[in-house]
């Protein structure tokens, strides 16, 4: 009709398939645009959803590390917190450290657990500059380095399958006394990073504080 309407109007000839072709594209235009407003929706809502999950896990962590009272109980809530933030993905492991600098133990492990022991950490065995960051106590991702320290891999989890971890340190009165390992599929996102990086300094001032409670 509206075809019919402007020919009548300005007496000229329609191409109809012309103008039917390019409602046709309008249409689907509109449904691409449409589709894409969907999915930032969707994702935004998922994103939110991920956020509010990550918030109650990290307040949850940190009201047990309150109530906790060994060092051991700490440590627990640590890498059960540190499993959660984590267990979205498609292959993990969660290994949680202690000791002097140069000899860490393992004391907790989530996921595939490693197949010799003793497990065992020290900063002096990991490249340099991870070794750097973590004694600065900033977290720092490392990469696997199968062919050069198998035995580093070995600790961390990593694997094929999580070639890469994220190591945060666990500060104590300015020094490292520990290292939460965190294998994946992928280098972690931001916002993946940051809680997990919370939940190392919720423990080091959870064992800070039992500590001087004690003295």
């Amino acid at each position: 009709p509206a075809a019919l309407l402007v020919r009548t109007l300005l007496d000229t000839t329609v191409n109809v398939p012309v103008v039917v072709a390019g409602m046709i594209i309008l249409f689907i235009l509109i449904v691409i645009r449409m589709s894409e407003l969907v999915r930032s929706q969707t994702h935004a809502v998922e994103m939110h959803r991920e956020s509010t999950s990550r918030e109650k896990t990290l307040r949850r962590a940190g009201h047990a590390l309150v109530a906790a009272t060994d060092r051991d109980a700490m440590f627990a809530v640590a890498i059960d917190a540190a499993e959660t933030l984590v267990r979205d993905r498609p292959d993990w492991t969660v290994r949680l450290f202690a000791g002097s600098t140069d000899a860490m133990g393992l004391v907790a492990t989530r996921g595939e657990r490693p197949t010799h022991t003793p497990c065992v950490v020290g900063l002096s065995s990991l490249p340099v500059d991870a070794a750097r960051a973590l004694a600065m106590g900033d977290a720092c991702v490392i990469r696997s380095l199968a062919e050069e320290r198998p035995q580093v891999d070995e600790a961390l989890g990593l694997s094929p399958r999580r070639p890469v971890a994220l190591v945060v340190p666990v500060v104590v009165d300015d020094v490292v006394t520990g290292v939460l390992a965190v294998s994946l599929d992928r280098i972690p996102g931001e916002s993946r990073r940051r809680a997990l990086e919370t939940v190392c300094a919720q423990a080091g001032l959870a064992v800070e504080t039992a500590a001087l409670t004690e003295d």
